[in-house]
């Protein structure tokens, strides 16, 4: 496990739901210890959580991205991870998450990983791998227009383009509000308190005890979105135009709660019946 955070949480979500009888271990990098530790969760007698430093210092390992490939760091990190398959049993087989650029990883690996994500979406891919029945994932029934519930927008993204507008946000809280629910905006901050009456959270153990105390969570394409679908919290997906559904939660699916940014811009509400 050495992509981003969200793929993380989702591949913990689903092993922890592993119908696989015989024993996996999962490899992650150590820079992903801290939230898995946020998340409280418990894993299957079968199923092994490991960390190692794989010196990852970007949140996902650097081949795997545009902007860090041909880093000097890339390939130290790449070097400490065939180093550390030369010091593991050969028996079995390895997996990566994805299959982009799995076979450059095995190349220079000396390994011939497989993977468990190639071009369908990312959920229904590691519930095949864990034999999760699909329905387990979208079960989470919950009308999001009942007055009175508590509404947590997380407007931040680990990708700037993907971060939710203030505009948009003012119609969230504008479609909520009038149904009398209360909105809390939360941001990435070093204080608990910011401008406009936001919340601020500091670290993966706060962000974790937002998400649980929400009602509803509204975020982008992103880490805390997949967090909601962990904890089963119904929540809706707000994202570029350019951005593909694979990694969509099943629940937004299921329900089609996710809106483009531009589908917003161009409403009066957030709801589309609204208008």
């Amino acid at each position: 496990l050495l992509r981003a955070y969200g793929d993380f949480v989702i591949a913990v979500n689903m092993a922890s739901q592993n119908r696989i009888v015989s024993k996996i271990t999962l490899v992650a990098s150590a820079h992903l210890e801290p939230l898995y530790q946020s998340l409280g969760i418990i894993l299957p007698d079968n199923v092994v959580l490991q960390f190692h430093d794989f010196g990852i210092r970007h949140g996902i390992m650097g081949c795997f991205t545009d902007r860090y490939l041909l880093r000097i760091s890339s390939l130290t990190e790449l070097a400490r991870l065939r180093r550390y398959l030369r010091t593991q049993s050969t028996t079995g087989h390895y997996y990566l998450e994805q299959k982009k650029r799995s076979a450059w990883v095995s190349w220079y690996c000396g390994y011939p990983f497989e993977y468990v994500v190639s071009t369908e979406k990312v959920y229904a891919s590691y519930a095949r791998f864990f034999s999760v029945p699909m329905t387990e994932l979208t079960a989470l029934p919950f009308d999001v227009q009942q007055k009175g519930i508590r509404v947590l927008v997380i407007p931040d993204a680990r990708q700037k383009r993907r971060e939710i507008g203030s505009d948009i946000i003012m119609k969230i809280k504008a479609a909520f509000e009038m149904h009398g629910s209360s909105v809390q905006v939360a941001r990435f901050m070093k204080s608990t308190t910011v401008e406009n009456g936001d919340t601020g959270y500091r670290n993966f153990t706060e962000l974790v005890a937002l998400i649980r105390s929400a009602d509803l969570v509204i975020g982008g394409d992103s880490m805390p979105i997949h967090v909601a679908q962990l904890f089963r919290k119904p929540h809706y997906i707000l994202y570029p135009s350019y951005v593909k559904d694979q990694f969509f939660t099943p629940f937004a699916l299921q329900h089609q709660t996710y809106f483009s940014f531009e589908d917003l811009y161009a409403r009066s509400s957030f709801f589309p019946h609204e208008n």
